[in-house]
Order: structure tokens, then C-alpha cells, then sequence
């Protein structure tokens, strides 16, 4: 029912019920005026407290996930410091930090750190055998360029020459 200027419109609920195996009906009438207002009231409260509650959800969202990455971003950070460690030749392997051992990411560090240990072993290993070969070299080395710069040294016969290089095959 629409309004005319000066009159209110009403709203009308009819329902139905028996009485003494009788059918009766209750009609309640109710002014809408009120009503309307009401529901405008409601659609400006929505109008407002919708796009506050998006923002405050982002932000809460945005703290929670923050709080969340944080580990994350301290082990990418610590693995990135020891691969700039290791391509500037300052050593290799430095544990990561564990906070808590009992989560997923504190499993995840404790498993990096094992692994970079047994790597840090090998790399210790390798430079060793690094060393005790070039140790080992050098003698023989020193050796071969003391008779060669000895045969070099003057002008010597075919003979000569195959006795020096026999004497190097047998080094």
C-alpha cells in the first residue's frame, strides 16, 4: 500500500487458528511508519559498519599472517647469510636458529642443521684431502723439475737424454 500525503500505510498479518473445533482468525495490524524507519536506520548502520569491519579484518588478517611468516623469514634470511658466507670464502656452516623444536618449523631448522652439518663435514673432508695430496705432490714434483732443469742445463747426447726420461718413468 503506498502512502498518501497525511495517511500511513499499515501492514497486515492474518493468521490462522481453531478454537472449540472452530476456524478463527487473528489479524494484527501494524503502522509501517515505523518500520521504514527502522530499516533505513539498519541500512545506513550496514552502510557503515561493513567496509570498518573489511578493514578491520584485513589488518587483524594481515598481523596474524605477519606473526605467522615470521619464522620463515628468519630462516630465509639466516639460509641467505650462509650462502654469502660460503661464496665469500668466510666459512660455511653456521646452525640456524630453533625456536621452538616441537612445530613444523622448528623440525624443518633441525633437519637444515643436520644436513648442513654432514655437508660442512664433506667440505672439511675434501679440503683435507686437498691439502695431504698437494702436500704429497710436491715432492715427486720437486724431484721432476730438479732433473729436468739438470738435463736442460747443457747439451747432452740421444743416450743421455733416454737414461734422464727412463729414470723419470720409474718415479
Amino acid at each position: 500500500m503506498g502512502d498518501i500525503e497525511g495517511e500511513q500505510t499499515v501492514r497486515v498479518a492474518i493468521i490462522p487458528f481453531e478454537q472449540c473445533n472452530q476456524k478463527r482468525f487473528l489479524a494484527v495490524a501494524i503502522p509501517t511508519f515505523g518500520t521504514n524507519r527502522v530499516l533505513d536506520t539498519f541500512g545506513q548502520i550496514v552502510l557503515i559498519l561493513f567496509p570498518i569491519s573489511l578493514l578491520l579484518t584485513a589488518g587483524i588478517s594481515m598481523i596474524y599472517v605477519g606473526c605467522s611468516l615470521a619464522p620463515i623469514t628468519e630462516l630465509t634470511q639466516h639460509a641467505a647469510s650462509m650462502a654469502r658466507r660460503v661464496t665469500q670464502r668466510q666459512g660455511f656452516w653456521e646452525p640456524l636458529p630453533v625456536a621452538t623444536p616441537h612445530d613444523e618449523l622448528g623440525q624443518l631448522a633441525e633437519t637444515f642443521n643436520d644436513l648442513f652439518r654432514g655437508v660442512d663435514s664433506a667440505v672439511r673432508q675434501l679440503r683435507q684431502f686437498v691439502t695431504d695430496a698437494s702436500h704429497e705432490l710436491r715432492t715427486p714434483i720437486a724431484v721432476l723439475h730438479g732433473e729436468t732443469e739438470l738435463l736442460l742445463s747443457k747439451p747432452r747426447t740421444a743416450e743421455e737424454y733416454q737414461k734422464t726420461l727412463a729414470i723419470f718413468m720409474t718415479s
